[in-house]
């Protein structure tokens, strides 16, 4: 009898805790809105990428194909100092034939991309390449801005000297996904000029990243792509996309990983990534003869949050 008056007093004492514990979760959950949006870092040769005046440059492993004659610098610290300037295609004392090394905007895009999704698209990049042994040889093919430097379009409070509410992209974004979307991308009529001199740019991410995806053309060659990430603290990530080993366009995507850093406990809280650069990789059994490769609209999903709290505007007047 006591035991069953205890047991009653037990389940009496449950349901009022759940009655008052649940609405008072649930409004604390009400304080922010989150918002799953996919952005664009480029587009390549389209309209992003003119908006952002953005081009993409190659750096080659030691035994890319040489311009006949010419063995390149001897000094390989000359070379790495080259592949920090603006031209980016000398490494390691290289000096790779353009004729069968390079990159070129060509007219196409995979039949999956519609003008919502990615804007008008009229280019792709290609790369193309050819070594004289096999190994592990490497592309790296990283943007450079050939003009001023676009805004960044991480949370405006990362940076509260540039902030302005034109650059809130969180609060812009949640309020106007598509036109968000949109409002950079257009068609342009004539590809970008791939020796352009530049500076090397890493694009920055917005909001959370969940993912990131890419269209890929294969020619059944026997490379795998990595792309390059860095966080706000300044450490890389190399992010695995798969092998080559297919034939035609194929979205590749994978999911960022809960060990890359993209927020902290100290205000201001969200730190987006930057995009540094893909890496293509030879399989050391791959012929070398010739390799070639296509690129097309490169994406990220994220998490887009307008969280509120009792002094939300402070958070970009933090000095």
């Amino acid at each position: 009898m006591k035991r069953a008056k205890l047991h009653s007093i037990i389940s009496y004492t449950m349901v009022i805790m759940t009655v008052l514990i649940v609405p008072l979760h649930g409004q604390i959950k009400q304080e922010g809105s989150f918002v799953s949006q996919n952005f664009t870092l480029s587009d390549f040769g389209d309209g992003y990428d003119n908006a952002k005046s953005l081009i993409w440059k190659p750096a080659f492993s030691e035994f890319v194909a040489q311009v006949p004659g010419e063995a390149g610098a001897a000094d390989p610290a000359a070379g790495e100092a080259a592949v920090a300037g603006a031209e980016g295609v000398v490494q390691l004392g290289q000096n790779p034939d353009p004729a069968r090394s390079t990159v070129r905007y060509a007219q196409n895009k995979p039949d999956g991309i519609t003008d919502f999704v990615g804007g008008p698209q009229q280019f792709v990049l290609g790369v193309k390449a050819q070594f004289t042994q096999q190994g592990y040889n490497w592309i790296e093919l990283r943007p450079y801005t050939t003009g001023d430097a676009p805004a960044a379009v991480a949370d405006p409070a990362a940076d509260p000297a540039a902030a302005a509410p034109a650059g809130d992209v969180q609060a812009e974004a949640s309020a106007n996904p598509e036109d968000y979307l949109l409002k950079t991308s257009g068609a342009v009529d004539t590809a970008p000029d791939k020796d352009a001199e530049g500076e090397v740019f890493k694009i920055p991410f917005a909001g959370k990243a969940t993912d990131i995806s890419v269209w890929v053309w294969g020619g059944y060659y026997g490379w795998w792509l990595e792309l390059y990430l860095k966080d706000f603290l300044g450490y890389q990530y190399r992010i695995p996309m798969g092998d080559l080993l297919y034939t035609g366009w194929k979205q590749k995507r994978t999911e960022i990983p809960n060990s890359v850093v993209q927020r902290r406990d100290r205000l201001p809280s969200t730190q987006t990534l930057e995009f540094e650069m893909f890496k293509l990789w030879s399989f050391p059994s791959e012929k070398v003869d010739q390799f070639y490769v296509y690129f097309d609209l490169l994406q990220h999903g994220s998490v887009v949050s307008t969280e509120i709290f009792n002094g939300k505007k402070l958070e970009a007047e933090l000095w």
